[in-house]
């Protein structure tokens, strides 16, 4: 099989990838070992946010007195939750299948390696191919950190892929690691009712988020009865019985499951040495802005090369990858990238955190209380608040972080401002529509300058 451009990987990456070449008129072959569509869809970013709509509503049942409406009794039926997350991994599959399929790229499953630069050679169980091709895009992704510590390969233990195929609600869970998956479980499970447990040994859970941010989250997952415990290492587990007895430096405890999701590493498809492409020292695909290895006809996005271990991110690195490929030259842009914590409640950033920009220029910051927005407060949701970072001098956003209800969606306007450099000013003065919680933002905007209408 002779093609223009073999994608290994159908990640939102690859998918991404092979779909914006084929727009271009390339001739593209995509090979995938497990399912289309990758971690992300299949157990990962998509089925986390159908348990994630489970566990908000279950929170409103919760809270409903505060609404006027009494919900008594009502009942968890978490087999239906896994079956309805499994029916819209399913539909969306089906629809990146279908987009593939329209735009003429031929799907291979199997196990893909890189034979030389110009041929890759492709188990599919039944057999092998051999393709002949001008260009290699390395989509493979990255698989789950399990860190040496005694017991962790035991019965009980699980990576994200295991959680979300439960089929019983754990009555306690430990969580290895405070990061945006342990967070995420940590706040369903809490929510369906579960004694959840966060073991970090950093000295904050999220630790890559504004320090602010990540301790009022931890005053708000305490508060809800998780039990954070911070600069904690696990020692052992040991099994008993059904249960899992964790050793850690701040003690003991019993528990049903535990979740280990200290982080994610590069997993790299089986490469011939003979091809040359450079590995860095943490087992990433070294690439260039424009996704290019060093070998100049293969091209490595998403987690597998390091860079950020976030879907969307991937998916842009693979229209760039493309569009390179394709004889339209363009560069990545990390300057803007939002991050998403579907926590609760959420968390979101985009650009620098507070210290982080101390440590580059002269700043100015403006926050905004949920509290005091009316939709916030009409809806229920007077958790949290906003912050704005800009230059002393210019005036330029340098970063958003938002703690609080539709954060995921509420990030979208910083960014877009971030990416038109824009100024606190210019967003200030720009007319929001009221009532909306998006007003948080024209305030905390406002106030960098002591100027916020709502704040005392």
């Amino acid at each position: 099989m002779n093609t223009d451009i073999t994608i290994i990987g159908s990640g939102p990456g690859g998918y991404v990838a092979a779909i914006r070449a084929a727009q271009l008129g390339a001739d593209v072959v995509l090979i995938e070992k497990e399912k289309i569509g990758g971690v992300c869809l299949n157990c990962g970013c998509i089925p986390t946010k159908s348990l994630y709509r489970n566990a908000l509503f279950v929170k409103d049942l919760k809270n409903s007195t505060h609404l006027c409406v009494d919900v008594d009794n009502f009942k968890i039926n978490f087999q239906q939750m896994i079956k309805r997350k499994d029916n819209i991994v399913n539909r969306l599959a089906m629809g990146v299948k279908q987009l593939l399929k329209t735009n003429g790229v031929k799907v291979i499953h199997g196990i893909g390696s890189i034979i030389d630069k110009n041929k890759v050679l492709v188990n599919t169980g039944d057999g092998e191919k051999i393709i002949n091709t001008n260009n290699i895009i390395i989509a493979t992704g990255a698989t789950t950190v399990i860190p040496p510590i005694k017991g962790l390969e035991g019965e009980g233990i699980l990576t994200s892929t295991e959680m979300l195929s439960l089929t019983e609600l754990p009555t306690e869970i430990a969580i290895i690691g405070g990061g945006v998956i342990g967070v995420e479980f940590a706040s369903i499970f809490s929510t369906f009712g579960s004694k959840v447990t966060i073991i970090e040994k950093m000295a904050n859970i999220l630790p890559e988020m504004d320090n602010e941010v990540s301790e009022a989250l931890k005053n708000e997952l305490v508060k809800k009865g998780i039990a954070v415990n911070t600069r904690t290492e696990l020692q052992e587990v040991k099994g008993e019985k059904d249960k899992l007895r964790l050793i850690t430096t701040g003690g003991e405890l019993v528990v049903d499951k535990v979740l280990v999701s200290v982080g994610r590493k590069p997993l790299l498809p089986d490469i011939n040495s003979n091809v040359g492409i450079n590995i860095t020292s943490t087992g990433a695909i070294e690439v260039n802005s424009k996704m290019q290895t060093n070998v100049p006809n293969i091209y490595a996005i998403g987690d597998v090369n390091g860079n950020y271990q976030l879907a969307h991110v991937a998916s842009a690195e693979g229209i760039v990858a493309a569009n390179n490929i394709m004889g339209k030259e363009e560069e990545m842009d990390y300057k803007v990238v939002p991050n998403v914590v579907f926590s609760l409640p959420e968390v979101a950033s985009v650009g620098l955190t507070e210290s982080k920009a101390r440590e580059r220029t002269r700043i100015k910051v403006g926050t905004f209380p949920y509290s005091a927005n009316g939709k916030a407060l009409s809806m229920g949701e007077e958790t949290g608040f906003i912050k704005v970072i800009a230059d002393k001098y210019l005036n330029e956003i340098l970063g958003v972080h938002i703690f609080g209800y539709d954060a995921s969606n509420l990030i979208a306007e910083a960014a877009l401002g971030m990416k038109l450099e824009v100024t606190a000013d210019e967003v200030a003065k720009t007319i929001h529509a009221h009532p909306t919680v998006s007003e948080i933002m024209m305030e905390a905007c406002q106030d960098i300058d002591s100027k916020a209408i709502h704040k005392i």
